[in-house]
């Protein structure tokens, strides 16, 4: 006859087994991974990055430490109270470590990160001079997520940088119709028909433009210009 209760002679027979039972749940709860979490969801980006370094370290093809580093690092570049000056560098490592978790898997937020990142090292490469460098990036910028009108227009205005117009208006008449109450592809649409001196086509742009975008000092400026050349034209 069973005299006493098998869940406590368990307990008082393994109580070392229990002790580690407990040991691995606390471990668990306080993981690398789960700390940066909780150190992301509260902004605090530098320690969020060194708690999923050590996760990568860990465990390097898991998917939620990759991901978890990418997001932690775009968010702590983007961050203007870091008070670094961003260097290209900065926006190269960015677009590693997105890469490395959309390798893993190619999930829609991933292919946000990792357009954004490409997005912000042409912007960085622009300002240090490297033109091939900047375009390169930005047309990878529109080539992972070609929907978004801000990439498009900017990797159109490196584009007519670089003298290439006619992919540049590609480039501007898709992110207008993208978004048809942005006042900047119908504006880039009139620089690029200025330039060519094509003056009744930038006033035509730059029309469209003003009547989105009223206030504007750029657009009211060059629409008074081509207003101008319009005029002496008849």
């Amino acid at each position: 006859m069973i005299t006493k209760c098998p869940s406590a002679i368990s307990f008082r027979s393994s109580p070392a087994i229990l002790l580690c039972a407990v040991v691995a749940l606390c471990c668990c709860s306080g993981s690398p991974e789960r700390r940066g979490g909780q150190c992301l969801d509260m902004g605090d980006f530098e320690n969020a990055l060194t708690f999923y370094s050590r996760a990568v370290h860990n465990q390097p093809t898991s998917y939620r430490a990759r991901a978890g580093l990418a997001k932690a690092w775009l968010q702590y570049c983007c961050a203007p109270e870091n008070g670094r000056r961003l260097t290209p560098d900065d926006w190269h490592k960015a677009v590693r470590y997105s890469l490395f978790a959309f390798r893993l898997r190619q999930t829609e937020d991933m292919k946000d990160a990792l357009s954004m990142c490409q997005f912000r090292l042409a912007r960085a490469l622009s300002a240090s001079g490297d033109s091939a460098g900047a375009l390169s990036s930005a047309m990878e910028s529109i080539r992972i997520r070609p929907l978004k009108p801000p990439f498009l227009n900017y990797a159109g205005i490196l584009n007519h940088k670089a003298g290439k117009d006619s992919v540049a208006r590609e480039l501007f008449l898709r992110a207008q119709v993208l978004d048809s109450t942005d006042a900047v592809a119908p504006f880039n649409l009139g620089m690029l028909h200025w330039y060519k001196g094509e003056f009744l086509q930038a006033h035509h742009y730059w029309l469209r433009a003003l009547k989105i975008a009223p206030r504007d000092q750029n657009v009211v400026y060059w629409f008074a210009a081509a207003d101008v050349k319009v005029r002496t034209l008849k």
